[in-house]
C-alpha cells in the first residue's frame, strides 16, 4: 500500500474509534429514570396563612387607594373653628356646614382648609333646617366640591371625609340604600350606607370612590345621617327666601291666609303666623296670630318682611291681630348680617307662665283633625286661641263636627304650629 492509502486508512480508524468511545461514554453517562416522588402538601396553616398574606396585599393596596381619594377631595372640606365642626366648599362663594347653635348661624365664621383660612357670614339658617350655609367672599379661591350625577351601587365603596382644625380624617363602608326621611319639617333623602356615624364627623361629605360628593352627614333629630347631595342643593334652592331668613332669625313661620282662614279670623289682609319655634326672639306670638303691619307698613306679601331682615339698634314692631283684638308687640331687629342674640330685657315681650299641656292619643284616620295635620303625640296648647280647661274639652273640641271650624296650636318637635280643623 502506498503513503497516501496508508495515511487515509489510518484517520478513518481514528474517527471509528473516537466514535464509539463517545458512544459508550454516552450510555455510561445517561440519565437513570428516577423514583417519582408527590410534591409536599402545604398544611392547614401554611394555607391560611398564604391567604392572608394575599388578603393584607389587597387591604392595603385600598387602605392607598382610599388614602389618595381623601387627598384628592380635602380642598374641599373645610373646618369652621369657632362652632368645632366640618363644611363642603359647595360652590364659588358657599360653604354647607351643620346648624350651628341649635338653629342660628354666627357672624364671625372662620373657616379653614388645606389651603387658606377666610371668614364667612351666615346665608341661610334656620331651625327647620338639617344644613347652614355660609357666605364666602369669592376673592379666596377655594375648590369647589364635585357632586356626584348618580348613586353608587349597592354594596359599592364610600368614603366618608370630615376635618377636626387642619387635620382631616376619613373612614370607608359600603352603599346600601337612599330612604325618605323627615329631619324636622324638612324632607330629605337619607343615604345608609355601612358606616357608624359619630358627633365628630358633622359637617363631613360622603364620596364615592371617584371621589364625587354623594351626601353631607348632618343632624337629623337625635340622630346623625348622611343627606343626599340632591336634597341639599333643593333645600338650599327653596330656602333663599325672606320667609326663611326671617324663620331663621325669629323662629317665625308666616304664610298667606287660605280663604277658610280669612273667613275664620275675619280678615283679608296680613300674614298668618304658622309656627313658631321655642326660644328664638319671636317665641312671645302665638301660632294663629295675624302680622298685620311691620314697622307701621301695612303686611300685604312676604316680601314686606324685609324689614325684619335689616340690621338696626332699634326693635321691630309687629302690628298683630290676636283673638279679635289689636296687639303691637316689639322685637329685637335681629338683621342677616347681624350676629342672634339671646333676647333683651324691656324689648317688649311678655314672658308667659309655664302652660298646661294635653296629649292628643290617637287621630281617627279620615277625620278633620287628620285633615288638618294633626298627629298622636301632638301637645295641645290652645283651643281657639284660649287655653284649654282640661282633657275632656280637647277631645270634645276634636269630636265635635258640629262646632267646626276649630283653630288648634300644638306643641311638636321643638316650635308651636297651628292649623284649621274644618
Amino acid at each position: 500500500m502506498d503513503g497516501p492509502n496508508l495515511r487515509n486508512s489510518r484517520y478513518v480508524g481514528i474517527l471509528a474509534v473516537a466514535s464509539c468511545l463517545i458512544l459508550i461514554g454516552g450510555w455510561l453517562v445517561r440519565p437513570r429514570d428516577l423514583p417519582e416522588k408527590a410534591a409536599p402538601t402545604p398544611s392547614e396553616t401554611e394555607l391560611e396563612q398564604l391567604a392572608r398574606r394575599t388578603e393584607r396585599r389587597s387591604l392595603d393596596s385600598m387602605a392607598k387607594y382610599f388614602a389618595r381619594v381623601a387627598n384628592d377631595v380635602e380642598p374641599s372640606v373645610a373646618y369652621a373653628r369657632r362652632a368645632q365642626v366640618s363644611g363642603i366648599v359647595w360652590d364659588e362663594g358657599r360653604l354647607v356646614t351643620s346648624p350651628i347653635a341649635d338653629s342660628n348661624a354666627p357672624l364671625a365664621f372662620s373657616v379653614t382648609t388645606s389651603s387658606t383660612e377666610v371668614d364667612g357670614h351666615p346665608a341661610i339658617w334656620g331651625p327647620n333646617l338639617p344644613l347652614a350655609a355660609v357666605g364666602i367672599d369669592q376673592k379666596f379661591l377655594l375648590t369647589p366640591v364635585r357632586r356626584a350625577t348618580s348613586l353608587p351601587q349597592s354594596g359599592e365603596w364610600v368614603l366618608a371625609v370630615w376635618r377636626t382644625g387642619l387635620t382631616s380624617t376619613f373612614a370607608a363602608g359600603n352603599f346600601r340604600q337612599t330612604v325618605s326621611t323627615d329631619c324636622g319639617t324638612t324632607p330629605v333623602d337619607e343615604v345608609v350606607s355601612s358606616l357608624v356615624l359619630v358627633e365628630a364627623m358633622r359637617g363631613g361629605g360622603l364620596f364615592d370612590i371617584d371621589g364625587q360628593l354623594v351626601g353631607m352627614m348632618l343632624p337629623c333629630g337625635a340622630r346623625m345621617i348622611v343627606v343626599a347631595a340632591a336634597s341639599i342643593q333643593r333645600i338650599l334652592t327653596g330656602a333663599n327666601t325672606i320667609e326663611q331668613r326671617v324663620r331663621g332669625s325669629y323662629g317665625l313661620g308666616l304664610e298667606p291666609l287660605s280663604p277658610e282662614e280669612q273667613d275664620y279670623f275675619g280678615t283679608t289682609k296680613g300674614l298668618l303666623v304658622r309656627e313658631v319655634w321655642t326660644g328664638l326672639a319671636g317665641d312671645s306670638l302665638r301660632a294663629g296670630d295675624v302680622v298685620m303691619a311691620v314697622d307701621g307698613v301695612d303686611l300685604m306679601t312676604p316680601e314686606n318682611l324685609r324689614a325684619m331682615t335689616t340690621s338696626s339698634d332699634a326693635p321691630v314692631e309687629l302690628s298683630i291681630l290676636r283673638a279679635s283684638k289689636r296687639l303691637t308687640v316689639a322685637l329685637p331687629r335681629i338683621g342677616i348680617e347681624t350676629e342672634p342674640r339671646a333676647t333683651p330685657a324691656g324689648a317688649g315681650v311678655t314672658l308667659e307662665s309655664p302652660r298646661t299641656e294635653y296629649h292628643i292619643g290617637t287621630v281617627r284616620p279620615d277625620s278633620p283633625a287628620a285633615r288638618a295635620g294633626l298627629l298622636a303625640g301632638d301637645r295641645v296648647v290652645r283651643i281657639d286661641q284660649a287655653e284649654p280647661r282640661s282633657l275632656d274639652q280637647v277631645n270634645r273640641r276634636l269630636s265635635d263636627d258640629k262646632r267646626l271650624p276649630v283653630w288648634f296650636e300644638v306643641h311638636r318637635g321643638g316650635r308651636r304650629w297651628g292649623t284649621l280643623v274644618r
